[in-house]
């Protein structure tokens, strides 16, 4: 989704920037598309988009721009993750 949509969310429900996007993920939730909204910068509009049932989200809130080199070596690291995360946890009593 366009960052220049969930800049411009101002306080007001029916602003365009708003039905915009409740229109983007209403028409993407029909038809089984995921969408990753681009540019969340604040918790405020972290809260709108999880409200909104938002599949996932990239920006400035969850990490500053990366060197492309530092970004190689964590997307290798993913297939260990996924591995780990998959393994049974056993309960201690």
């Amino acid at each position: 989704m366009l960052r220049s949509l969930i800049e411009a969310w101002p306080d007001e429900v029916y602003s365009r920037p708003l039905v915009t996007t409740r229109f983007i993920m209403v028409i993407a939730g029909g038809l089984g598309i995921d969408v990753t909204v681009e540019g969340g910068k604040t918790e405020q509009q972290a809260e709108m988009l999880r409200l909104r049932r938002c599949n996932s989200a990239q920006g400035f809130l969850y990490s500053p721009a990366r060197p492309s080199g530092e970004v190689t070596g964590l997307i290798e690291l993913i297939p260990q993750a996924v591995r780990q995360a998959r393994r049974p946890t056993r309960n201690v009593a």
